[in-house]
């Protein structure tokens, strides 16, 4: 799948938050976009949990290292 979201703009992005060890990013929904940007922050050796209510999104995240976050069919609404 190819993603609209550059890999350079994502290590500008990991470098200006000053990523440390313990930093962990979340993610939740691994769709057209989520599931792209997820692949490349854990390219670049970020630490992510991530939650999406299809686990065959969740999978090849987990396979290399992601770890998973309960997520709930009932979202909260305003």
């Amino acid at each position: 799948m190819k993603s609209r979201f550059s890999r350079q703009g994502l290590r500008r992005m990991v470098r200006a938050m000053n990523t440390v060890d313990d930093t962990t990013i979340g993610f939740v929904g691994l769709g057209n976009m989520g599931g792209p940007m997820a692949h490349h922050l854990l390219d670049l050796g970020v630490k992510l949990t991530v939650c999406d209510l299809n686990s065959q999104a969740i999978a090849p995240l987990t396979a290399r290292g992601a770890s998973v976050a309960a997520c709930s069919p009932t979202w909260p609404t305003l």
